[in-house]
């Protein structure tokens, strides 16, 4: 059941009959599918292309943002009195909860273990008895921040920064800088104690890594494809090029650079993928989909230029 003033549905999405939809204002992008028993109360929900709520998930929430390619899996609850922000490529586990009774941000390409918990608020003892324990503040979850397994707890006022790694079964209770990481209960910051989060690859290897990935993917799939010099050819889908020295102006045509110096190549609609910004030209075409899913969440993960 949907019930709104205003909504705008986009192409091929899915909402399961048993899905409840209860907002003055729902926009959904193309490909969004929502799950069976999904409860959706609010004033304002937006989800962008090919994002995924799903089975048994509960919102109850003001206004909720959710960008691209995010899933929201199973028995996930999002409620509070504020607003929910979440961003691009997110992957959120079964059964965690998200709480918005402050602002509660979360950047792109986030990941999220099952039965995690983020807050941004804790209360519950009496004000009257003199109890010391009461807070309402925003928490963020910065880019690329990884809540590793199950079950870690984030306390009001948080911020977790970029590319920072939380190890499962924690308790946060402090900032976590930029590419550090924390782990225990409470948590504590462990980043020496540990191998780097993360080593810097040169763009070739990253270009082989991405090939690979695609190639490996096709074969199990059945699919059929032609390998020429840097580039792949997909039956029924289109090229995908590797190649620096290649102008990109083949319209059924992908392309991976180091770098894209111009974005505003309107007279042609090639899909381009910059590695040095991770960020690319966005146009839905069939093969730009199916390399996106491929690659998401844990190959490659790219947001939209604009």
């Amino acid at each position: 059941m949907i019930k709104t003033k205003k909504q705008s549905i986009g192409a091929n999405c899915t909402i399961a009959e048993s899905a409840t939809i209860e907002c003055e204002e729902l926009t959904l992008g193309d490909g969004v599918f929502i799950g069976e028993r999904v409860r959706i109360k609010a004033k304002k929900i937006i989800i962008d292309d090919f994002s995924l709520i799903g089975a048994d998930t509960n919102i109850n929430i003001p206004y909720l943002t959710v960008g691209e390619y995010t899933k929201i899996h199973n028995h996930a609850l999002i409620n509070g009195k504020e607003a929910v922000h979440i961003g691009h490529n997110c992957w959120i586990g079964q059964n965690c909860i998200l709480n918005g009774e402050a602002l509660l941000c979360i950047g792109n390409n986030v990941g999220i273990g099952t039965y995690s918990s983020i807050w941004t608020h804790g209360y519950f003892g009496q004000l009257i008895d003199g109890c010391n324990y009461c807070s309402i503040k925003p928490t963020t979850i910065e880019n690329d921040a990884w809540l590793v397994g199950s079950y870690n707890t984030i306390f009001p006022g948080v911020t977790i920064g970029e590319k920072a790694v939380v190890m499962g079964t924690s308790v946060i209770t402090k900032n976590i800088p930029k590419g550090h990481t924390f782990g225990g209960n409470p948590a504590i910051d462990i980043t020496e104690k540990l191998k780097p989060a993360y080593t810097p690859i040169p763009k070739a290897q990253q270009k082989q890594l991405l090939k690979e990935t695609l190639i490996t993917y096709f074969q199990q799939n059945n699919m059929y494809y032609q390998t020429k010099d840097a580039n792949l050819h997909i039956e029924g889908y289109g090229q995908i090029c590797f190649d620096e020295n290649i102008l990109p102006t083949q319209q059924d045509t992908l392309y991976f650079l180091d770098c894209v110096s111009d974005w505003n190549l309107e007279h042609q609609q090639a899909s381009l993928f910059c590695l040095t910004s991770k960020k690319y030209k966005k146009t839905k075409k069939k093969l730009e989909v199916l390399v996106r899913k491929i690659l998401n969440p844990c190959v490659a993960r790219f947001i939209p230029f604009l």
